[in-house]
């Protein structure tokens, strides 16, 4: 999914102040992601021709099945009402028999119905759990988050009180490979292969794009996902945004490396 390497950016450094509202965009970004990522991964299994043939062919023969079941369940109550000292016994696997019927019988007519509730309702689910990745964030807001960039190492400082910590550092490019790069405002996140839904890196990000620059650069695509129905945004409205892929247009919040430390204490 992603375009060839290209030459690394000079070595660069990012800082923002986060604050609780930035931390409610960037849940929302994860949720959207999440969805997406999600609903990706289900068109791939549909767009897969031998299932999409088997499930019709069992749709077809469902009924036939159902109409088999139920004679068997008939069969179960009769032998119950024969056979008084297990009577309990028969009656509950005929019981159980008759709703295989049932379901087998109702099954072909709402089969989309329901798998589009299921899918409705685990992409919900996994899009809560990802924005929850953002509350431990957000209680420890406001802090000025620092990102340096070094070629394909990536390395993530939280500045509180004066103070820093580094959180963490990833190498970008061994994600590179089957990595997907999603972006909403004020977030960029990339996942370590299509369809996973929890991402490996969250990069919190100012408007500008200088951050998504910055990875462009490096041979990633990424794409922008509207943060409010989840879907892809066009590739005008991503380059009018600041989404240029050259390093040298950088914008202004990208400070060289060379003024900056990798101190974890530094200020």
């Amino acid at each position: 999914m992603n375009a060839p390497e290209a030459d690394a950016p000079q070595e660069l450094q990012f800082r923002l102040s986060v604050d609780e509202a930035h931390c409610d965009r960037a849940a929302q970004g994860l949720r959207v992601m999440a969805q997406y990522q999600y609903l990706s991964r289900v068109k791939r299994y549909e767009s897969i021709g031998w299932l999409t043939r088997f499930q019709q062919r069992t749709r077809k023969v469902a009924p036939t099945i159902a109409a088999l079941v139920f004679v068997a369940g008939l069969i179960v109550i009769w032998v119950g009402c024969v056979d008084k000292s297990v009577r309990h016994v028969y009656f509950v696997l005929a019981a159980i028999l008759l709703l295989e019927a049932l379901a087998l019988w109702l099954l072909p007519r709402r089969a989309d119905r329901i798998g589009a509730s299921l899918r409705d309702r685990f992409a919900r689910s996994f899009g809560n759990r990802a924005a929850a990745r953002m509350d431990k964030t957000r209680r420890a807001v406001p802090f000025q988050a620092v990102y340096d960039l070094r070629g394909d190492l990536l390395a993530y400082m939280r500045i509180e009180k004066g103070q820093g910590t580094l959180g963490w550092h990833r190498n970008l490019g061994k994600l590179r490979q089957r990595g997907v790069a999603l972006q909403t405002p004020g977030l960029l996140a990339i996942f370590s292969k299509p369809g996973r839904v929890f991402p490996a890196l969250i990069v919190l990000t100012t408007e500008d794009g200088g951050m998504a620059a910055a990875i462009r650069a490096l041979g990633w695509t990424i794409v922008a996902l509207d943060p409010a129905s989840g879907d892809p945004l066009a590739p005008a409205a991503v380059d009018s945004s600041g989404g240029d892929t050259r390093a040298a247009d950088l914008p202004p919040s990208a400070a060289p490396m060379s003024d900056c430390s990798m101190n974890p204490r530094a200020p």
